[in-house]
C-alpha cells in the first residue's frame, strides 16, 4: 500500500469519485492514472472502485435506455474511458470475472478522448 495516498488509500477513492461522471479532460487523466497505478492499489481499494464504477455503469445504461440527456458516466468518450478502467477486472459484455485484482496490460492503449486533453 502506498501511504502517500492517505490512510486506507482514501485519496485514491476520493480522486476516482470526484472524476467519475465528469465531462472534462480530468476523466482521461484519471483513467490513465488508475490504469497505471492499478497494480499498486490494495485489494480493498480496488473493490471499492469496482463496486462504485459498476453501479455507475448500471445507472448510465438505464439513463441511455430511457433517452435521458443526463448520463451518469458523462459523454460517450468519457464512458469509453471508464470502460478501459472496467477492463482492469475483466468485464466482458456484462460478465464479471471474480478476480478484481487482475491487471490487463492490453488496456494500456491510447484514450479515445485524447482530443479533450489537448
Amino acid at each position: 500500500m502506498n501511504t502517500s495516498w492517505g490512510e486506507d488509500e482514501m485519496m485514491v477513492v476520493a480522486a476516482f469519485r470526484y472524476c467519475c461522471g465528469r465531462r472534462t479532460y480530468v476523466v482521461g487523466c484519471c483513467v490513465e492514472w488508475l490504469i497505471k497505478q492499478w497494480p499498486t492499489f490494495a485489494d480493498k481499494t480496488k473493490a471499492i472502485i469496482q463496486r462504485d464504477l459498476e453501479e455507475e455503469f448500471r445507472r448510465d445504461d438505464a439513463a441511455r435506455e430511457r433517452g435521458y440527456s443526463f448520463r451518469p458516466l458523462g459523454d460517450d468518450c468519457d464512458r469509453a474511458g471508464w470502460e478501459r478502467v472496467r477492463n482492469l477486472w475483466g468485464i466482458d459484455v456484462g460478465r464479471k470475472i471474480p478476480n478484481i485484482c487482475k491487471s490487463d496490460e492490453s488496456t494500456n492503449t491510447k484514450d479515445d478522448c485524447a482530443e479533450r486533453q489537448g
